[in-house]
């Protein structure tokens, strides 16, 4: 029975970060974020989600960032055959310093001007600059996107993770070793990735479409 990939974006960015991805995998599904409901916990969440894809089964979970964090939280609903963990963690226990240090500060998110921040980042777009931070400008550009009340909740719920969640399938992970937003020294990834910054699956698309390769013919056999 073949097996099919899904794979979920990071925090509130489009399917736009898997362009490459559903180049080479025209079977991969990127479903569309749903909205959470008034005062959803991120596991209320994973099990509204995961019942939204269960006419996908058997299938390979997985996420980038944030994406990452909830395929996991969903595993347990959806039971996939693997999970692929891009550019992510395995448990709050692997947040960066600041990260940690923000949760004392989360009553404030409601109070983000995110629309205000969005246009900001505009700047990486002007001539010149854009060349000099591509990998900046890959983040910048899915932020822009981004809708800013999902934003607002899922980055409250990354400071509110209570726990790793318990897997009971295969964790594949890749990792990149410039990843300023999650860094690498904070996890424990399978395949390390030279150059790599946090948007790997659009900066490094040769590398993620190998592994993501890889796991689907592991889980085919």
């Amino acid at each position: 029975m073949p097996v099919t990939l899904i794979l979920l974006p990071g925090l509130s960015a489009s399917r736009a970060v898997f362009a490459p991805q559903l180049s080479e995998f025209p079977d991969l599904i990127v479903p569309d974020w749903l909205p959470p409901l008034p005062g959803e916990s991120l596991a209320g969440y994973a099990e509204r989600f995961a019942a939204s894809l269960t006419r996908y089964q058997p299938c390979i979970l997985g996420g980038l960032s944030f994406g990452g964090m909830l395929a996991q939280e969903m595993a347990s609903h959806l039971h996939p055959v693997s999970l692929v963990l891009i550019a992510t963690i395995r448990g709050p226990d692997q947040l960066p310093r600041y990260a940690k240090f923000g949760r004392a500060f989360r009553g404030l998110i409601p109070w983000l001007p995110i629309r205000q921040l969005q246009s900001l980042t505009r700047v990486f777009e002007w001539p010149g600059i854009r060349s000099w931070f591509p990998l900046r400008r890959c983040l910048a550009q899915q932020f822009r996107i981004a809708d800013p009340q999902l934003f607002r909740w899922s980055l409250d719920q990354i400071l509110r993770w209570p726990a790793a969640p318990q897997v009971s399938c295969p964790v594949w992970q890749i990792h990149g070793d410039r990843d300023p937003v999650l860094p690498a020294s904070h996890t424990t990834p399978d395949r390390l990735i030279a150059g790599g910054g946090h948007v790997l699956s659009l900066t490094h698309p040769t590398e993620v479409n190998r592994f993501l390769g890889e796991c689907l013919s592991a889980c085919s056999q």
